[in-house]
C-alpha cells in the first residue's frame, strides 16, 4: 500500500476488508481504474463496505476513472442488488434507488 501511495506500482490487489479498514489510504492514491471482483458484495448500499469503496476516486488527472465489478450472480438476484452495484460502478446512473424501484418493480 505504501508503494501505491507514491505511484511506483501497476496493480494493487486487495482484499475487501483490506480496503474498508484501510480506506483513508485508498482513497488517498490517484486511482487509473478499479476492478472489484465478486462484486454481487457490493449489494447492500447500506453496509460499510458499500459506503468505503463508494469512497474511492471518480478521477484521475481530470479524467473518469472507471469502475468494473466482475460476478456471475447479480441477474439472478433482486432488483435492489443490481441497483447497489451498478451505482457503485458508475454513480447515479440509474438514478436514486426509490424512482428507479418505483418504475422497474413489479
Amino acid at each position: 500500500l505504501r508503494q501505491a501511495e507514491t505511484s511506483l506500482l501497476e496493480v494493487v490487489v486487495a482484499s475487501y476488508d483490506g480496503v474498508r479498514r484501510n480506506i483513508d489510504r485508498f482513497k488517498g492514491i490517484p486511482w487509473r481504474c478499479i476492478i472489484a471482483d465478486e462484486a454481487h458484495k457490493l449489494k447492500n448500499a447500506e453496509t460499510q463496505l458499500y459506503s468505503s469503496l463508494r469512497k474511492l476516486p471518480l478521477s484521475f488527472e481530470g479524467r473518469r476513472c472507471p469502475r468494473f465489478g466482475l460476478t456471475g450472480t447479480i441477474v439472478q438476484n433482486d432488483l435492489k442488488e443490481l441497483w447497489a452495484t451498478m451505482d457503485w460502478a458508475s454513480p447515479n446512473c440509474l438514478g436514486p434507488w426509490k424512482p428507479f424501484k418505483d418504475i422497474f418493480d413489479d
